[in-house]
């Protein structure tokens, strides 16, 4: 079986659970990836790249061609429309079965390709599509003048096209603001890497933190973005270490658009020594600093503005795996992962509250906290690679 992967851009670090499905589907099916751009390639295999063509899009277009892709993008919610032409040759030559597209933010294009396709050469369109959505491809689209849930409709109903999101919460915003049927969705979740997750079999140290205990490493990985709520976790943290030095550190992992408003805040609080922003990281250098941690700490938030919010929380998964006991917030689609029941591992705090945050903290240093390998490894098992990846073999095959 042939299978065309679409997306938007190759190697974020963010998303990492993109290149889990892309390094599967190399493993079993003859691949081919098409992405407008490759970014941060130091957590892309070889055989990924070789397996990767880019074409024009937003990125790499000359004056006049980005200009037409930014108001194409702007109509339908998007970053990154593709050259039309180059993405027909491509189909036409390699001839999919399957085209996969990540991330909702080709749409518009792809749908265009097929429209022109059925006209002159039906027998070129893939029998089936499938499109992964992960959070902000749905969660931004609020305009009333927006055609995306437009073209996920008309791919639905004419190009035999499914959706596939990670939660059941975000299934519930793509019928809400797509427009989607719900037998259109399918919920399949994302999973840690497979090397991750055989480490944790193996390896699992099941943590447990005295009370008074210093020196402590709080760790968080995500990307510096407002809704992430980084600015409530700075807060908190500072306010933690005022009320008990015990030499605690808050290691913050990612790179993005709010680093500068961070630093800013940061040194305000004249908290340069204990809350250091690491930036973007190889993904093997980012597990060897949860390893190395003592407590996992997410602390994302619903944005009031643009209505983004976690959609899964993969980082979560891995904090976990890595024997971290957990504080979080409970936001989007992060019910959804850790379930209902309460748990010794994992203390949820309340989104946008650096006191519901500086109480977790505290809770830590006064009553200690420990990570339960049976709650651990039951939640694992739910995303296990082997688990997740035959969920998509069913996907896969028509």
């Amino acid at each position: 079986m042939r299978i065309l992967h679409l997306t938007p851009l190759l190697g974020k670090p963010s998303e990492t659970f993109t290149l889990e499905r892309l390094n599967y589907s190399i493993d079993n099916y003859e691949t081919k990836i098409i992405t407008t751009r490759r970014v941060e390639e130091y957590d892309v295999t070889k055989r990924i790249l070789n397996s990767t063509e880019v074409i024009c899009g937003r990125y790499s277009a000359d004056t006049i061609t980005k200009i037409k892709f930014k108001v194409k993008d702007i109509i339908y919610n998007t970053y990154c429309s593709i050259d039309e032409s180059a993405l027909i040759d491509e189909i036409e030559n390699f001839k999919p079965q399957i085209v996969h597209v990540h991330f909702g933010y080709m749409l518009a294009s792809l749908l265009s390709c097929y429209k022109k396709m059925a006209q002159y050469r039906s027998n070129s369109i893939p029998v089936k599509t499938l499109v992964s959505l992960h959070g902000s491809d749905v969660l931004s689209f609020t305009s009333r003048f927006n055609r995306q849930g437009e073209c996920c409709q008309r791919l639905y109903s004419d190009f035999n096209t499914q959706f596939i999101c990670p939660t059941d919460f975000l299934k519930r915003k793509s019928h809400q603001k797509l427009g989607l049927p719900d037998d259109a969705i399918s919920v399949v979740g994302n999973t840690i890497s497979s090397q991750l997750f055989d480490s944790f079999k193996i390896n699992f140290n099941e943590k447990k933190i005295e009370k008074s205990s210093r020196n402590l490493n709080y760790v968080n990985i995500s990307r510096l973005t407002p809704w992430k709520g980084h600015q409530y976790l700075i807060e908190a943290f500072s306010k933690y270490v005022q009320e008990v030095d015990h030499g605690q550190k808050l290691i913050i992992i990612g790179d993005g658009e709010a680093r500068d408003n961070l630093t800013k805040l940061i040194s305000s609080l004249n908290m340069e020594d204990r809350v250091i922003l690491k930036g973007a990281l190889p993904h093997n250098v980012v597990v060897n600093t949860l390893a190395s941690s003592d407590v996992y700490v997410h602390s994302a938030i619903v944005d009031s503005k643009t209505g983004q919010q976690e959609s899964f929380g993969v980082a979560i998964l891995e904090g976990l795996a890595c024997g971290l006991p957990c504080i979080t917030t409970v936001t989007g689609g992060i019910p959804d992962l850790l379930g209902e029941k309460d748990t010794e591992s994992v203390i949820r705090v309340e989104e946008k509250s650096s006191d519901s945050l500086f109480n977790a903290f505290m809770s830590i240093s006064e009553n200690g906290i420990s990570n339960d390998r049976s709650y651990v490894l039951s939640l694992l098992d739910n995303y296990s690679p082997d688990k997740i990846n035959s969920n998509w073999k069913r996907l896969y095959s028509y």
